[in-house]
């Protein structure tokens, strides 16, 4: 795992746990609406997305994006 990786990791570790938060927040009190959970589930997403662009630099014979 290069620096940069770790340094984005941190950068987002906060942000991603508080998503994640929210989510079993919800789901336990059930009272998130499909409309909320689909948002949340769009934001992780997005910012797995960028996080598995950024590991496929890392394989061996990854795209080097």
């Amino acid at each position: 795992m290069d620096a940069e990786l770790v340094t984005l990791l941190h950068q987002h570790r906060d942000e991603i746990r508080r998503h994640f938060d929210v989510v079993v927040e919800s789901l336990q009190t059930q009272m998130a609406t499909a409309e909320e959970l689909r948002a949340l589930r769009a934001e992780l997403a997005v910012m797995y997305s960028l996080l598995d662009r950024r590991l496929a630099r890392l394989e061996p014979n990854g795209p080097g994006l």
